[in-house]
């Protein structure tokens, strides 16, 4: 939108007056403007490119694997830690994962790598919220109660503190999704939903299992574990120590980030999202799969660019692969290209290179 006028009375006499421009000039920038847009301007295609993903099948299997294998090393810490209350944490958690599962396809999220992110990061938020339960059940029975009246207080004493925990998380969730773009609204698009679905698991899933279990005659003190007496580490008393070390910390990060930007150019190091970078597309000989790129092609981009961040996709229907990397020199780029000729009998000509913007800009081809 360039304008917005806004009639303020009725044009009776055949003539009217805009107001609110502060020169002749801007008056005359928008009606070249309005002009330039009437024109009827037919785009023509120059080029096009049906890009494949960039992970493929075995990344998922992986990740799947992955999240099974630390899913039962949760489950098995916090039953060998928790003893009974654990088994109802690893219950509530198996509904947790399937009830999220079931509200990701309901409101059709997209799933992207920092929304798997956000979902693994509410996993953990409703563990934590257990392991502060059980800890306070743990210390009621210690202090004497029996275990009916230890799990009520320990879900009673230990709810001010989840609430805090969560709601804090909650606006950061939120911010992102306001302020964010892209995948960061993912993120907190599954991160939000994580986290209101833990605090009810936690709240009143777990709270149900457990009592289940109680009722279910499982009312043995020595079942829901008794918090040992221990010496206390008087912190107090040593709090220089702690400040002095804190600050060292701050220091360096604060020296470090000089550092970087004398090295680099930038405080922070920004990924090709952030700072752009150069697009190299590749026609090899053969059609390589996301796993062959990765471990053949990838490694011998890097020994170029001396940098990790490499993003390579594949042209769908073709043997044609975009690889991304940071912005390269003319020498970066000659190198780039002897490589593939080298390694992959790849042929010269049939290696173009791109300079690409950030995400959120314009780009512009070389």
């Amino acid at each position: 939108m360039y304008s917005n006028p806004v009639v303020q009375e009725p044009i009776t006499q055949g003539q009217c007056q805009i107001s609110g421009m502060s020169s002749y000039e801007e008056a005359e920038t928008l009606a070249s403007t309005i002009r330039i847009g009437s024109l009827s301007l037919e785009l023509e295609e120059l080029r096009s490119n049906v890009v494949g993903a960039k992970l493929g099948q075995e990344a998922i299997n992986t990740s799947l694997k992955a999240g099974v294998i630390g899913f039962a090393i949760v489950a098995v810490f916090m039953i060998l830690v928790y003893l009974l209350p654990g088994v109802a944490s690893v219950i509530a958690l198996s509904i947790y994962v399937g009830v999220i599962l079931i509200l990701l396809e309901a409101f059709e999220v997209t799933l992207t790598l920092p929304g798997i992110a956000g979902i693994i990061l509410s996993i953990g938020m409703a563990v934590d919220a257990n392991v502060i339960i059980f800890t306070r059940i743990k210390e009621e029975i210690g202090y004497g109660k029996n275990v009916k009246s230890a799990i009520e207080a320990g879900f009673h004493k230990a709810l001010s503190a989840i609430i805090d925990g969560n709601v804090t998380t909650l606006i950061a969730a939120a911010v992102l999704f306001w302020r964010g773009s892209g995948t960061v609204k993912g993120f907190a698009s599954t991160l939000a939903i994580g986290i209101v679905l833990s605090m009810i698991t936690a709240l009143f899933v777990t709270k149900f299992v457990l009592n289940s279990l109680f009722k279910l005659g499982f009312e043995n003190e020595k079942m829901y574990g008794i918090k040992k007496d221990r010496k206390p580490i008087d912190f107090v008393s040593k709090r220089m120590i702690w400040f002095s070390a804190s600050l060292i910390v701050i220091v360096i990060g604060l020296a470090w980030l000089g550092v970087n930007r004398s090295q680099t150019g930038s405080i922070l190091n920004y990924s090709m999202e952030f700072k752009g970078g150069t697009s190299t597309n590749v026609t090899f000989n053969e059609d390589m799969t996301l796993e062959k790129i990765s471990s053949d092609v990838v490694p011998v981009v890097e020994q170029i660019t001396k940098d990790a961040d490499v993003q390579t996709q594949k042209v769908a229907g073709t043997n044609e692969v975009i690889i991304k990397t940071r912005t390269l020199t003319v020498d970066e780029r000659e190198a780039l290209n002897k490589s593939m000729v080298e390694h992959f009998g790849v042929e010269s000509e049939k290696i173009t290179a791109e300079s690409i913007s950030g995400s959120n800009q314009p780009g512009n081809e070389a």
